[in-house]
């Protein structure tokens, strides 16, 4: 036995068990996890908004009416290089029809109708020879004096063309000349009515007569 004041033995001490119990709220907790939509997947794959390979497209498309108009500019520009080439054409064709002018249907008709030339115009060998006395006559000379077949055909063509430039001449000369009336003419070659007409007053009086009638019969 033990007294009130003693220490019980610890075998006589009660064993007091405290048992903690976690409560568990019997409310479920739901956690909310957003969800991303399939336009915030896709604009997380851009930058600002921009697609990625932007920078790598070309520029805005041109639309159909600059393209309308580039394509009318091009055929412009085409159309007048057409024009400037066609006029280049048109003028060397003019500058070799006024150096061969000589060449006139009259003589081509004189030629064709000479049997013995047309033969001629028409072999290689013969053709070679103007060539050649048209750029070295003194070669063409040495070359081909001694072929009597060659000269015969040098000297027709020279009789034919020796005719046809005088008649070109005598064309040139009636073109330049002016027609006089007869009657004109004959007032020309009176000596007297020449220094008339000559004199200064005198053209003087025409001139006003031509361009002021009206003062003629004041003029002294």
């Amino acid at each position: 036995m033990f007294g009130q004041d003693d220490i019980p033995p610890l075998e006589d001490i009660p064993i007091t068990t405290t048992t903690t119990t976690k409560q568990v709220s019997a409310t479920p907790i739901v956690k909310y996890v957003e969800t991303q939509t399939k336009e915030t997947v896709e604009i997380d794959k851009s930058f600002a908004g921009m697609k990625k390979g932007f920078l790598n497209n070309s520029s805005t498309p041109k639309s159909k009416a600059n393209e309308i108009i580039e394509v009318s500019s091009k055929q412009r520009e085409q159309t007048k290089d057409f024009r400037v080439f066609d006029e280049i054409q048109q003028a060397i064709k003019e500058e070799q029809q006024s150096k061969n002018s000589w060449v006139t249907n009259d003589l081509l008709k004189q030629i064709e109708d000479d049997e013995t030339l047309s033969r001629y115009f028409s072999n290689p060998y013969f053709m070679e020879a103007i060539t050649l006395f048209q750029q070295k006559p003194e070669e063409a000379l040495a070359k081909y004096g001694h072929n009597a077949e060659v000269m015969t055909f040098f000297d027709r063509m020279a009789k034919i063309l020796g005719t046809h430039f005088t008649s070109i001449v005598d064309k040139e000369d009636k073109k330049k000349k002016p027609t006089v009336d007869p009657e004109v003419n004959k007032l020309l070659q009176d000596e007297q009515i020449r220094q008339l007409l000559l004199d200064p007053d005198v053209i003087k009086l025409m001139k006003i007569l031509r361009e002021e009638p009206a003062k003629a019969q004041w003029y002294e």
